[in-house]
């Protein structure tokens, strides 16, 4: 019985991955999905190793041509995560530690 309840849950799994493949690597034309076309990237390639490369290759060069490189500095130089935000935020932890 848990052997097949296994094979149902790893061909779900198989399924649920192959549908997000092919969402993830649909996402290569707008700016904001570099930095997950990246991810992807790296994710298919440490997954899938030789297996799949010609598509990690695809996605890994369509995230560069999206300069997700600038995209994410220009996303940490945003007041969130520099600036008073951040500083402030540094010291509440910090008078929370030595207390």
């Amino acid at each position: 019985m848990f052997l097949l309840e296994a094979l149902f849950y790893r061909r779900d799994v198989t399924i649920i991955l192959q549908a997000l493949d092919n969402v993830m690597c649909s996402l290569t034309d707008i700016p904001q999905h570099g930095p997950l076309a990246l991810m992807w990237a790296v994710v298919r390639h440490i997954a899938l190793g030789q297996e799949g490369q010609a598509v990690t290759r695809k996605l890994g060069n369509a995230a560069l041509s999206l300069y997700v490189f600038k995209f994410l500095v220009k996303l940490l130089e945003t007041e969130p995560f520099s600036g008073k935000t951040v500083s402030m935020l540094l010291k509440v932890l910090i008078y929370l530690f030595y207390q």
